[in-house]
């Protein structure tokens, strides 16, 4: 995919609109759903957000607002701690000026737990009175976590196991359904990834576990998890989803998509790659 240049004609908020709108309408494309994540953080980099947040007195209520949801948006794919702090800096601009913020509160503190930002998540859960979400913070695990789904609920485990695979999905992406129906169909291979293969989910999707619950439901047959922090699995190159990872003599080997007439020929290759290397 071509580089993005965004926000080349202004650095306010409806260019900021604009460049969102940008994002939304560039198309997956190679059977592989667009990293996203790299495109909003280049949005609040390129948009010059650090400087527009220096100018917040000067900017009306209802710009004040949609500036804190666009902020919103990029910081759900993103993460990002100064992401997320400056939806913070625009909230304390609107408390201020004595509107109600509380619902944006709300949106915020379920942005700092996702991003396992747990200070900032209790300082703003006590400030506005907010009911309190799972955490998890108080769990000690060994290597990486993972969150899984045990009676209905997620629940933070350690991972410390040499994965032979690893495939990055995500529920509403179309390219993993095509994969996911592709593999369902076939029970040795079924068989085999039930064994073998890690599905993991992008940290954000813990926010959406009605998603996540119906994927496993689909497929009882997946080993699914969430991952904890994206930045405990450098093997991850992308979180463009799907991705599959073979870790083949010591080494990842990678590639992403799968289009609507499939990608068998290169899943095949690598798997006897890494059958052989056993």
């Amino acid at each position: 995919m071509q580089a993005q240049s965004f926000c080349q004609d202004g650095k306010n908020e409806e260019a900021l609109y604009q460049a969102l709108q940008q994002v939304r309408g560039i198309g997956d494309a190679d059977g592989v759903s667009v990293d996203r994540s790299s495109l909003y953080a280049a949005v609040f980099q390129q948009c010059q957000i650090a400087q527009q947040l220096t100018q917040l007195a000067g900017v009306d209520n209802v710009t004040l607002h949609k500036l804190f949801f666009d902020l919103n948006t990029i910081s759900f794919f993103t993460l990002d701690d100064d992401h997320i702090a400056a939806m913070q800096q625009v909230l304390r601009e609107q408390q201020l000026r004595g509107l109600y913020v509380v619902h944006l509160a709300q949106v915020l503190y379920e942005r700092y737990l996702v991003a396992r930002l747990f200070p900032q998540a209790r300082a703003i859960r006590q400030e506005f009175y907010l009911p309190p979400l799972p955490e998890f913070n108080d769990v000690t695990y060994q290597g990486r976590g993972l969150l899984k789904f045990s009676h209905q609920q997620l629940i933070l485990t350690g991972d410390d196991s040499e994965h032979r695979m690893i495939i990055v999905a995500a529920p509403g992406c179309h390219f993993s359904q095509n994969f996911l129906a592709w593999a369902d169909e076939q029970p040795e291979l079924r068989q085999w990834l039930a064994t073998n293969a890690l599905f993991l989910l992008q940290p954000s999707l813990s926010n959406d576990l009605e998603s996540v619950q119906a994927m496993q439901q689909q497929y009882p047959w997946l080993t699914l998890a969430i991952a904890y922090k994206a930045d405990e699995w450098p093997q991850i190159g992308r979180w463009g989803t799907p991705s599959f990872y073979f870790h083949i003599a010591d080494q990842w080997q990678s590639f992403s998509g799968w289009p609507s007439d499939g990608n068998a020929a290169q899943f095949f290759a690598l798997q006897r790659q890494l059958r052989v290397s056993d």
